[in-house]
């Protein structure tokens, strides 16, 4: 009997360590994903640039909450000009007037393509959503939601 309450306390304790998250990282700053798209024509490239918010259709990419006196939003970003695209978030606070450092929700593992960036939703319970777009089944779409309200 002594050992089968070893054991199940050694499961619980372990399975708690195994489900434990880390807190995502934080970039340095604001840096939007860079992009070109390689159709070069009589006027140059078709659509290049700072596209981290691209695309229109991409929406909303900020919301306000009136609870926490916050605006969140998300944006296509990368570090160390590499292209690489990273779906960031952050927010407003509008009584500091200030922005933190933002979070890296996740990293798209090499796509340059900012048509993967996210949109976000502020659900009724407070929770803040991004929803991260993909593009067929070898980039699909991710969803996370804040883990406090």
């Amino acid at each position: 009997m002594k050992y089968f309450f070893t054991l199940l306390i050694s499961v619980i304790l372990l399975s708690s360590a195994i489900f434990a998250q880390e807190p995502n990282p934080k970039a340095d700053g604001y840096k939007g994903i860079w992009f070109e798209l390689g159709q070069k024509g009589e006027y140059g490239d078709k659509y290049s640039g700072g596209l981290g918010t691209y695309t229109a259709k991409h929406r909303p990419i900020a919301i306000y909450s009136p609870e926490a006196n916050k605006t969140f939003f998300t944006y296509g970003g990368e570090r160390n000009h590499d292209r690489h695209l990273l779906i960031m978030a952050s927010y407003f606070d509008h009584e500091t007037g200030k922005v933190p450092r933002p979070t890296i929700v996740h990293d798209k593992q090499g796509v340059k393509d900012p048509h993967d960036n996210a949109s976000i939703c502020l659900a009724g319970d407070g929770h803040v959503w991004v929803f991260i777009s993909g593009r067929g089944r070898h980039r699909p779409g991710f969803k996370y939601r804040s883990r406090e309200p």
